[in-house]
């Protein structure tokens, strides 16, 4: 996958790219250390074990050659009695997260080889800033489908029959279902390869009754 902008362009936007940064060296571990004193408690997830949770629409027309794929799963320790109560991005990385009491935390990762390693939480002030307002073309009338969220062209709508978010193509001519995940998004971030169909798209909602981060890797 191709970077969207250069590394030092990306970092003065605060997101990182749909190609990733490239820091050499072998393997990284799942999570970095040491922990930042005072952030909540972050575990990691086999990415295999959500795998099921994303599914590409069988009547999207690359339908066998699409992905939606795991990259990176963890689950974070909600504050005692202070439920999430937003999740933003400009991108899809790195993930603000503010909690009821007034407390905010950022979740970031090194995106290398196709997977996220080295994730950590850091203290923050509530101050990063906020993508701009998306607003959704219209679903079809009888599609029983309402609009959840967008970002960089990705549109999340949950469907009332199934309970599930679909999640639409970016940029799409016509209303164009891409892939269904079980599960009712807190947070929808995403961003696309400027020069491929590729992009990644990271969903922050309870799973198990966890709160869990999930990001893809996505092809369409």
């Amino acid at each position: 996958m191709f970077a969207l902008f250069g590394a030092p362009a990306a970092r003065a936007q605060d997101f990182v790219p749909p190609a990733g940064y490239s820091s050499g060296g072998g393997p990284r571990a799942a999570l970095a250390t040491p922990v930042e004193p005072g952030t909540p408690r972050l575990s990691h997830v086999a990415e295999e074990t959500l795998a099921g949770l994303f599914t590409v629409d069988p009547d999207y027309k690359g339908f066998g050659e699409a992905t939606a794929k795991v990259i990176g799963a963890y689950v974070v320790d909600e504050p005692r009695g202070a439920p999430l109560r937003e999740a933003w991005a400009v991108g899809f990385l790195p993930v603000n997260l503010a909690f009821s009491n007034g407390s905010c935390f950022r979740f970031g990762a090194e995106y290398e080889d196709g997977k996220l390693a080295n994730a950590r939480l850091s203290r923050s002030d509530c101050s990063a800033r906020r993508p701009p307002v998306q607003q959704p073309g219209p679903a079809p009338a009888d599609s029983h489908l309402h609009w959840l969220a967008g970002s960089w062209g990705f549109g999340a709508w949950g469907d009332d029959r199934t309970g599930q978010t679909r999640v639409t193509v970016p940029f799409g001519k016509v209303f164009t279902p891409f892939f269904s995940a079980r599960l009712k998004p807190l947070g929808f971030m995403a961003m696309n390869s400027i020069d491929a169909p590729l992009g990644n798209v990271t969903m922050v909602a309870g799973i198990d009754g966890k709160l869990t981060i999930v990001t893809l890797l996505v092809s369409y």
